[in-house]
């Protein structure tokens, strides 16, 4: 086997692989089925790049000694980011690996060196893109864009080096250690938003008075008290490998002392580097170790071997229903696994809805404002922490697409886990504000009643738009910028529209009232056509997203649209 650092195969793979995304992009781009959104997307995305064009070419500098504080304190968030996310969610792997690298790699004659070298390489390659883009926005704050330029692209190379050390060890201790480590990141979390929120909420007299809406203005709140604890010492010490890199960005001229940091820049990001191939090489001894421990056992007889059989009497007997139900609770059981990842992605929803009782007095204001905000914040964040449904299932499209089951009750299927979670959900966040701020149970029924279809909706979108742009979950490249796009567009111009359908159907229910019934109370007549008719069109909506999803599961090519 080649002792290289680099094998020469691994060189033509990633060249050959660059051009294949490119192909492959254009050849999507380009389907007839999806060049109605393509070309919407690509409109967009030109708008919004020439619209970040002129903001940058036409706006004032920022101040430099601002500059100097958020910049660090922007690359440490981002670190701690990956870090709370590893014990939010435990990877499944250290290094991931698509089925088709693993199917070129695995069974290659490379060690597991050069294939940590080859991920590294792919790693760096997304840095400078990133860097690119970070040198592109900050132009007007530069007075030198190429030490800005390297010093953007060690600081998140650095960072990236980081996840990957990160994701290794989550992935490489045992489950006792992991929930340590996970208990001891969340509660350290918990305690500096513990002290961040008791800041905000000492400054809610002032909210009611605000010109923002009550949730924008204690997250400015949160923000500027966050911004304080970089005075702290923890802070500090967070903070001061990131100085370095923010030096080098935001360096006015030449020196030699320039060179030094930016030498130390690049030490450290090599440092990072060789501290991930002893990370990645002591955990996989680790788990040889103990597949050997385990394999012996089992030799031995030691540990009981459950069979299929016994598996399958003990799940029991499903209802066939044409195979919806089956897939529903393969999903559901997913869900179940990942338990407390879901119970720690509620709570950031839970917290922005429930701000209104904090702020408004009124019971039924206090209330249509927690209904209001539930409904969009389940629209903007539940998607992305409910991936139980064909999203889950991207390495498993052709085994779905094989399934004997009809398109139908395979869509209906997908759907059920997180339509059920996400109305689950919203029904205790309804409940815990009734109870807080009492109110009729009528308001509490009606408001989930109307929140369930629009669940329907919201999921049978974001499974609409990966049929059609399927993706992995860590993906990057132009696809995901376009994806991105679309997906935010089309949800911002969906929210909007409701909002729109809303104030109109308030409109027009009153004069109907009003006019088909004038004797009858015109608040109680209005509001019952009002939410009568509000059912009837998201129920309208959930229907025809759910027909749309069906038919592009219908035409879904698993040979061609499962991204490599």
């Amino acid at each position: 086997m080649n002792s290289t650092t680099f094998h020469p195969a691994l060189v033509g793979l990633l060249r050959l692989r660059s051009i294949a995304r490119l192909r492959r992009s254009r050849r999507r781009l380009s389907s007839p089925r999806r060049l109605v959104l393509s070309t919407l997307a690509c409109l967009l995305a030109l708008l919004w790049l020439g619209n970040a064009i002129t903001s940058i070419l036409f706006r004032a500098s920022a101040d430099p000694e601002m500059l100097r504080r958020w910049v660090p304190l922007g690359f440490a968030v981002y670190g701690l980011w990956h870090l709370v996310k590893a014990a939010y969610r435990r990877p499944e792997q250290g290094i991931e690996w698509s089925p088709a690298e693993r199917d070129l790699l695995e069974g290659g004659p490379f060690s597991r060196h050069q294939l940590l070298s080859y991920r590294l390489a792919t790693v760096f390659g997304a840095a400078v893109l990133k860097a690119a883009c970070f040198t592109a926005l900050m132009v007007p704050d530069l007075k030198l864009r190429l030490p800005g330029f390297v010093g953007a692209l060690t600081a998140l190379t650095f960072l990236e080096l980081w996840r990957m050390n990160v994701e290794i060890t989550a992935c490489g201790v045992g489950k006792a250690t992991y929930m340590k480590l996970r208990g001891g990141v969340l509660l350290c979390v918990a305690a500096a938003l513990f002290t961040t929120i008791t800041i905000a909420v000492y400054s809610l007299p002032a909210v009611e008075t605000a010109r923002l809406p009550a949730a924008l203005v204690i997250l400015k709140h949160l923000g500027m008290s966050a911004a304080q604890l970089e005075s702290t010492l923890v802070g500090q010490v967070i903070c001061a490998p990131f100085h370095l890199f923010s030096d080098v960005i935001l360096a006015d001229h030449y020196s030699g002392l320039l060179a030094v940091r930016m030498a130390l820049g690049i030490l450290a990001v090599l440092a990072m580097a060789g501290m991930t191939y002893r990370v990645d090489r002591f955990f996989q001894r680790r788990r040889v170790a103990h597949e050997r421990r385990t394999y012996m056992k089992t030799k031995d007889g030691r540990r009981p071997v459950r069979t299929a059989t016994a598996a399958a009497r003990n799940a029991g007997v499903l209802p066939w229903r044409g195979g919806g139900v089956a897939l529903a609770w393969r999903q559901l059981l997913g869900a179940r696994h990942y338990w407390v990842s879901v119970l720690i992605a509620f709570s950031a929803p839970t917290f922005l809805a429930l701000i209104p009782l904090v702020v408004y007095r009124d019971a039924r204001l206090a209330f249509m404002n927690v209904f209001g905000g539930l409904a969009f914040y389940s629209l903007l964040l539940l998607p992305a922490a409910l991936r139980f449904d064909f999203r889950r299932d991207v390495d498993r499209m052709v085994l779905v697409k094989s399934l004997p089951i009809s398109p139908r009750a395979t869509v209906v299927g997908q759907l059920v886990a997180p339509v059920a979670l996400a109305s689950v959900y919203q029904l205790c966040v309804l409940l815990a504000a009734a109870v807080i701020r009492p109110i009729g149970p009528g308001f509490v029924v009606a408001g989930w009643l109307l929140l369930i279809p629009m669940n329907i909706s919201i999921f049978a979108l974001d499974n609409l738009l990966f049929l059609l742009y399927p993706y992995r979950q860590n993906q990057e490249g132009l696809e995901v910028f376009l994806r991105t796009t679309l997906t935010f567009t089309a949800k911002g111009i969906l929210f909007a529209l409701v909002l729109a359908i809303m104030a109109g159907w308030a409109l027009l229910a009153g004069a109907l009232v009003h006019k088909l019934a004038p004797g009858t109370d015109p608040h109680v007549g209005t509001r019952f056509l009002f939410i009568a008719g509000m059912g009837v069109m998201v129920m309208a909506a959930a229907f025809m997203t759910v027909r749309l999803t069906i038919r592009a599961f219908g035409r879904f090519d698993a040979s061609q649209d499962v991204p490599a």
